[in-house]
């Protein structure tokens, strides 16, 4: 039995089905979520999302294949952990030139202010 997160009454999962319209992860639909999983099987989560999970796991070393990263992703789902799911649906954004990381919105970089000209002390004094 599901509780609400926020004042601890028992949640109907099968209402909670019902409610998400036959979606296989009525916890995401409720979290706002719904679009991480594409569907009709239990498996068939955003291919984004599968790409950021499956930069994650390589960049800790760990088995980074596809069926890896789905499983990080519904242990992901079954604990909860919705900030991990939005992070890596976010790092799954393809770039502008096609390759998969961070979005092509980000600003570019501020230029560094510029330090005055270096003039000796005895050139100082005599201005």
């Amino acid at each position: 039995m599901m509780h609400c997160p926020h004042c601890g009454k028992p949640i109907d999962p099968l209402a909670l089905r019902m409610a998400s319209g036959a979606h296989k992860y009525p916890e995401l639909v409720q979290q706002g979520l719904g679009h991480l999983w594409v569907g009709p099987g239990f498996n068939d989560f955003a291919p984004q999302l599968i790409a950021g999970a499956v930069k994650f796991l390589k960049k800790r070393e760990l088995p980074c294949e596809r069926g890896d990263a789905i499983n990080a992703i519904r242990n992901k789902v079954r604990g909860h952990d919705w900030g991990y799911l939005e992070q890596r649906f976010e790092e799954g954004a393809p770039k502008a030139d096609g390759a998969v990381g961070e979005g092509a919105s980000a600003p570019p970089p501020r230029p560094m202010p510029q330090a005055e000209p270096w003039k000796p002390i005895w050139e100082i004094a005599d201005e």
